[in-house]
């Protein structure tokens, strides 16, 4: 019988905020400003893993195949030939750019599931790779209030480390068999896994169908509505 869930864990991108073009867009540029032929780029890693974008169907799609390759987050520029350890600040500073764009949105329907679950006494926290800076503006304009947030900024380990799940559960003194975290992409089934959390998978982020199947998950939802009802079986 599973543990009554207390607490409620979201990834930022591609669960709350609607921003996989302003990331795609992102790696573009960093390629371009550093002499690196996008394209040929994302091809070229591809055919190394016996695939081409031709199966995707578009090149965001196979870009999304890029995006769920296991490891630290650098690994998505390296893989594509970007020197990112020697570039980190520059790289690091138009991704606040772009991802702090007044285009990026919220997926419908997700800011009333948030309050909806506050108001049942859940407590939904934000553990994101994103910015504090960005993440604020975007809450801020969709007035979306969650009860803690957990950025890029306030960890010293990112995904997939369990370093800021962990801070979630120690700020609401919830053991992590109490919590479930709903995420978009490996990087956030690892840390789920890593927290000894339950891990709800979405594939309308950045993770296209079938892969997060191959990680531990009590399921997985193709859109807010049925995020919604794969939860309210839990809270």
């Amino acid at each position: 019988m599973m543990v009554k869930k207390l607490l409620l864990g979201l990834d930022g991108d591609g669960i709350i905020f609607n921003s996989l073009n302003q990331h795609f867009e992102h790696m573009k540029q960093v390629c371009y400003s550093l002499d690196v032929d996008f394209v040929f780029a994302l091809e070229r890693f591809l055919w190394r893993n016996n695939k081409t974008s031709l199966e995707f169907g578009s090149l965001i799609e196979a870009y999304k195949y890029l995006l769920n390759t296991p490891g630290h987050y650098s690994h998505f520029y390296i893989n594509l030939g970007v020197d990112y350890w020697g570039n980190e600040s520059f790289i690091n500073n138009t991704f606040k750019d772009f991802l702090n764009s007044d285009s990026i949105r919220v997926f419908d329907g997700i800011a009333l599931l948030i309050s909806d679950l506050r108001e049942q006494g859940i407590k939904v926290c934000l553990f994101t790779s994103n910015y504090r800076d960005n993440v604020t503006k975007i809450l801020d304009k969709n007035s979306i209030v969650l009860d803690y947030v957990v950025s890029s900024d306030d960890v010293k380990n990112p995904k997939p480390h369990p370093e800021g799940l962990n801070k979630c559960l120690d700020e609401f003194n919830v053991r992590p068999e109490q919590a479930v975290y709903v995420g978009d992409m490996i990087l956030d089934a690892q840390a789920s896994c890593a927290a000894g959390v339950d891990f709800i998978g979405v594939t309308y982020g950045y993770t296209g169908n079938g892969v997060l199947d191959n990680y531990p998950n009590i399921g997985v939802a193709d859109s807010v509505e049925s995020l919604k009802k794969v939860l309210l079986r839990l809270f």
